[in-house]
């Protein structure tokens, strides 16, 4: 994943949203003056913050995302939609516009179901706990 968005994705001077930050995985991606992590663990935040202590997370209070209307460049949504119901993702969907520059961008990488691949069927029902997988439609 992080192989892709460094080859696809300027992130040289951009400010990213982390959305779903967890322990900080996808900060070493981005400039720590330019990166904000949100995540509604409070353990995972201080974990992230213990790691990477150059680096902004802050508690998400799963409502109004921590940041100005438009500062964002990019909002990351790596991993996550799969834990989050159809009736959030519409209300952070408007989060994310209100809080990305003209312009900017949602990246969002997501593991799903496929119609015609059973061991990846089998393997994201085994080893994820996200409760909305989601196949390739959805």
């Amino acid at each position: 994943i992080h192989d892709h968005i460094r080859d696809h994705i300027p992130l040289r001077n951009r400010r990213v949203l982390d959305f779903g930050s967890g322990t900080g995985a996808n900060c070493g991606l981005c400039d720590p003056g330019d990166y904000l992590g949100i995540e509604p663990s409070k353990e995972r935040v201080l974990l992230a913050s213990r790691l990477y202590p150059g680096h902004r997370f802050v508690v998400f209070d799963r409502k109004r995302i921590p940041a100005p209307d438009d500062s964002m460049d990019y909002v990351f949504i790596i991993a996550l939609l799969h834990h989050i119901p159809d009736n959030l993702i519409r209300d952070y969907l408007q989060e994310f516009e209100r809080v990305l520059k003209p312009g900017g961008t949602v990246i969002a990488m997501e593991p799903c179901l496929f119609e015609n691949k059973r061991f990846n069927n089998r393997f994201m029902n085994w080893y994820d706990d996200g409760e909305h997988i989601r196949d390739e439609s959805q």
